[in-house]
């Protein structure tokens, strides 16, 4: 679990589950730098940690609007992905990504405004194989996360869109799966009309200036534990 930055009682919440028995490894970053800033320390974390045994990454938001019971499906649609590889060896090394698609509990209001963004995206970024980009609710193998994540140059909302973005330029396998999910209050990314205009603004510069800097060659994909690059990385 990876705090990032909170003022809220976060922290403390998780350490009163290990009081309770409950083993709960956490991260508190000293500031706030973004959800895929966030992510991405847990993951570089994660892979030095690495025993060499293929390993998996859950993220999901703490608020739990995701309905975990749909993990399994999730899961079952990484694994399939995973046995039409050739790997052999270790399968579970094999880089791949499931993404949730939010089919229900969504605010009429967010509704709306995620329905633009979808489209949006693709126009920009053209066809990422993923519908619902920013759902919080992703399954990937722990290679996967670590090429993905590394050296992110968007790293707060839309940070989900480089991810994909860079997974369509290295050909990385990417699927879609329904899941349950409730919207819950408190949001901070936008409470009020204007701050939701204004957000929405914000991420779609983001994006044309990612999609831009990707075109010219200025920002590449990161290399991994000596992977190499695809060609056609425009």
């Amino acid at each position: 679990m990876v705090d990032d930055g909170s003022t809220d009682n976060t922290i403390e919440a998780i350490q009163s589950t290990e009081k309770q028995g409950i083993r709960v490894s956490s991260i508190s970053l000293g500031h706030n730098q973004g959800k895929g800033s966030a992510i991405a320390h847990g993951i570089s974390v994660m892979k030095e940690k690495e025993n060499g045994i293929g390993q998996i990454i859950l993220i999901a938001d703490a608020d739990g609007s995701a309905d975990i019971s749909y993990l399994n499906d999730m899961v079952k649609s990484l694994s399939d992905t995973i046995e039409t590889s050739q790997m052999m060896i270790n399968p579970w090394n094999v880089k791949s990504i499931v993404v949730g698609c939010r089919n229900d509990g969504t605010l009429p209001s967010r509704k709306i405004t995620r329905w633009g963004f979808k489209r949006v995206v693709k126009f920009i970024c053209g066809d990422l194989r993923i519908d619902d980009t920013q759902c919080g609710f992703k399954l990937m193998t722990l290679d996967a996360g670590a090429i993905l994540y590394k050296d992110l140059n968007l790293q707060r909302w839309t940070h989900d869109v480089e991810v994909l973005y860079r997974a369509k330029l290295l050909g990385i396998s990417t699927s879609e799966v329904p899941i349950g999910w409730q919207d819950k209050d408190g949001s901070k990314l936008a409470t009020s009309f204007l701050q939701t205009v204004t957000v929405s603004l914000e991420m779609l510069l983001e994006i044309l200036w990612m999609r831009l800097n990707y075109s010219i060659g200025r920002w590449r994909p990161a290399l991994v534990d000596g992977d190499q690059q695809r060609s056609n990385l425009k």
